[in-house]
């Protein structure tokens, strides 16, 4: 992964990409923790609207699985 596949994918420039983010580390953490969040969020909002704590967890594993089922094996080596 360089910053220009991620800038093309983006459809911006490289410098665009580094007027935002100054190197691929801080690109990498900063998304990382956008993720973390997003999931946090995720996981918050079915505690809150669960009924009791089964639904609760019945829910956080379907969510986890959902989570799972869209990462990139890729990665994995």
């Amino acid at each position: 992964m360089t910053m220009d596949a991620i800038a093309r994918s983006c459809g911006i420039s490289k410098r665009t990409l580094y007027e935002q983010f100054p190197d691929k580390l801080t690109l990498i953490t900063e998304a990382l923790h956008h993720d973390g969040q997003l999931k946090h969020d995720r996981l918050e909002k079915i505690f809150n609207n669960s009924e009791n704590r089964l639904d609760a967890l019945l829910n956080v594993y379907t969510e986890i699985r959902k989570q799972v089922s869209h990462t990139s094996f890729a990665l994995v080596n």
